[in-house]
Formats: C-alpha cells, structure tokens, sequence
C-alpha cells in the first residue's frame, strides 16, 4: 500500500511497506517537491507508486542511497515519465544492475528486486523552479549515501542517515564511525524539518540527531569496556542486547545483536 499526504509547505509524502498476513513491513518513504522526487520507494509497489504520480508533475529523481528499497520505482517512472535520476557515482553500478546487491530472501520478500534504470552523477546542487538543494555525502548506512539540503526552507531530506531509536542490532558490515560522524555532521546543518527515509517528520532534527549520537557514544563504552575484561563480542551480544533470534531468523543473519557490537568495536577508537 502507498499512502499520501502533504506534510510541510508543498512537500508530499508517500509512504509505502507491504502487507503480509495483515500486517505491514517495513517502511520506505518518498518526497515529491517542486518536481523533484527524492526516492523512488520498494519495487513490489512501483506500479501502486507510478499511479499514485500520475497526476503530479515530476522533472527529476533524486536518490539517496542505492538500496533496494529507495529505487525500486527508478524504471517505471522513467518509462512514465522520462525523467533523469541523479546518485552518487558509487550508487551507479547498482542503479544500472540491481543484482549486485545480492538481496537476501527477507529482502526480496520485504521489497523485491528493482529493474535496471539509467543513472547519472549527482553535482553539488540539485535546482528545481523554485529551490535549490545542496547535496552532501553522508556515508555510513551506504558508502553512497548522499542527504539533500535546502538551506532557504531547512529542509534537510536524510534518507537513512538518521534512523531514529536504539539499534539493539545492526546490519552486517555497518560502519558506526562513518554514520557518527555523519549524524555530528546533520546536527551542524541547523536543520528546521528533517523528511526520513522511513517517513518521519521531524521538526528542529537536532535534539534527537544528539540524542542518537549519546547513544552510540554509551553502547560504545559500554562495550569496550566489557571487550577489555575479557567477555568475547558474542557473549556482550547476549548480555547487552538479547533477544534477537526472530530478527536473525527473518534476517539470515543479516542483523543481529553480534554485528551491533563487531561495529562498534571496529570503531573503538572513534565514537
């Protein structure tokens, strides 16, 4: 299901997730401003997504980050509506052939697989009629992760940059240093409304940006500390984070409680 609103001035809101046996997935979320539509959503409802912009003009695609659940709309809208899709040169490869993600079961359960689209470089800026977005990498969720910024507005669209609450488990391969260092760097940005990837609308971000930041900063210790005593990272896991055999089960491993702790301590040295 694609559900629509406006939130902020203009700016429209599609949020979208799966349902199975009743119950939603998990969540991906677009914004359509001024013709620039900043992802593109899951590609099990990109035919829901497509209908859902018939009426709407849209110039152009701004992607985030190259994960499956933030293009699987590229292809549909760019056979409908003709429009470039800008990302990151790392996001490239991917955009052009989704099969060198080598999605997981849950994966293509939850989302599906997106359809080869055409990409091209994103610059510095993003220019719309009436708005001018200043794009900045934003590494760690992805290597290509960028967050779109317009500084007239404080708009700040951040993808999955800032995931809000405290991760009790994390993805394999995660890079908690680069994602602190982007969250101190989202902070600085003095945004007034953050969009995210998962559809929250947050309004003077920087509160619960500093809030997630004091979180890794304790976990971090937390763990080092107990790594220092001797206690190996599968047994921090269990005692510091238990409860994750569901998400584990779902996941493949993919996330679990052990890949939290490996990522943080990966990065003692750095949070």
């Amino acid at each position: 299901m694609v559900n629509v609103d406006v939130v902020e001035d203009g700016v429209v809101r599609f949020v979208m997730a799966r349902r199975i046996l009743g119950k939603k997935l998990y969540r991906s979320s677009c914004y359509l401003v001024d013709g620039l539509l900043i992802d593109s959503g899951i590609p099990l409802l990109c035919r829901s997504f497509a209908r859902s912009l018939s009426d709407r003009r849209v110039t152009a695609i701004a992607i985030t980050h190259a994960h499956e659940d933030h293009i699987g709309g590229n292809a549909i809208l760019q056979e409908c509506h003709g429009v470039p899709v800008f990302a990151h040169e790392k996001a490239l490869p991917i955009i052009s052939d989704p099969r060198k993600l080598s999605l997981l079961p849950y994966q293509k359960l939850f989302f599906g697989t997106p359809s080869p689209s055409v990409g091209k470089p994103v610059g510095d800026t993003i220019d719309t009629e009436r708005r001018r977005f200043k794009v900045i990498h934003s590494p760690g969720h992805s290597p290509d992760h960028v967050v779109f910024y317009e500084e007239n507005k404080g708009w700040l669209f951040s993808g999955d940059a800032f995931i809000g609450g405290q991760d009790r488990v994390l993805r394999e391969g995660y890079d908690v240093r680069l994602v602190t260092k982007t969250l101190r760097m989202l902070s600085s940005l003095g945004a007034e409304v953050m969009f995210t990837g998962m559809g929250n609308v947050i309004r003077h971000p920087a509160r619960q940006i500093e809030r997630k930041i004091s979180y890794f900063e304790e976990v971090s210790d937390r763990i080092v500390i107990m790594n220092r005593e001797g206690i190996s990272a599968a047994d921090i896991a269990r005692k510091l984070f238990p409860g994750d055999f569901h998400v584990r089960l779902v996941t493949s491993g993919d996330f679990s409680a052990a890949n939290l702790v490996q990522a943080f301590l990966r990065a003692r040295d750095d949070i």
